[in-house]
Parts: structure tokens; C-alpha cells; sequence
């Protein structure tokens, strides 16, 4: 789940991270796009395994960054002035075992459900044909 990157909240966050690429471009829309050519990428590489990977994007203020492998969770707050990654995290272990591991599960479950599939064979029309 990636913010889509027309979205205009990607200026808000861009604003509380106040930087560029130095090509005029946002520095936000530019790291989800280059996280949908290598989600494409990888897409390609599993498709001669047969295995899926879908790709949504969302248009909402997302609360916080989440990876999830397993029963993992690794959780981060969207901070002014840094990136989630570089942002201190913690983990979670077991998504319905704790009361926090439901919360971060039922805030990632509400992504998805508002989020839209992207089409990985063709990212950049799929983004484009995408309306909230």
C-alpha cells in the first residue's frame, strides 16, 4: 500500500519534510514512484513463478508506516522533518495477539479497503486511470 502519488496530500507530507529532489519534482511523489517501478520490477521477476503480489494506493492521511512479515510488525509514526524508516520504530509480535497488534491490523485493513489495485504490468496507466 503506497500514498497514490498524485494525491494531494503527498504536498502536505512533502511540507512537513520540507525537501525536494532538486530536480523541481517532490521529493515524496518521486519515492512512491520509484517504489512502484521497483514493486513492477519484482512483479515481472514472480509472474514466471506464478506468484502474487498486489499493489494498492490510497488516498487518506495514513497514520503510520507499517511493514508486516508474518506475525510481525514493525511500526513507525509519520514525523515532521524525517521519513518513517528513519523515524524510531517498534515491533509488534503477533497481529491479533495484542491489543496493539489489532489496532496497527484494523488501521491497515481500513487502508486497504479505500485503497485502489494497481495494475503492475502497466503502474503508470493504472495510476492515471485511478479517481477517489
Amino acid at each position: 500500500m503506497l500514498l497514490h502519488p498524485n494525491s494531494m496530500l503527498v504536498g502536505l507530507r512533502e511540507a512537513a519534510l520540507d525537501r525536494s529532489d532538486g530536480a523541481g519534482k517532490t521529493f515524496v511523489s518521486t519515492g512512491i514512484v520509484e517504489c512502484l517501478e521497483t514493486l513492477a520490477r519484482l512483479h515481472r521477476r514472480l509472474a514466471k513463478r506464478q506468484a502474487n503480489l498486489k499493489v494498492r494506493v490510497f488516498n487518506s492521511q495514513a497514520s503510520v508506516s507499517v511493514y508486516r512479515a508474518d506475525g510481525r510488525y514493525l511500526v513507525s509514526m509519520f514525523l515532521h522533518g524525517q521519513l518513517a524508516i528513519d523515524s524510531p520504530q517498534f515491533e509488534i509480535e503477533g497481529t491479533h495477539d495484542t491489543v496493539l497488534g489489532e489496532q496497527i491490523q484494523r488501521e491497515l485493513d481500513t487502508l486497504w479497503d479505500i485503497g485502489r489495485d494497481v495494475d503492475l504490468g502497466d503502474w503508470n496507466r493504472s495510476i492515471d486511470m485511478i479517481r477517489f
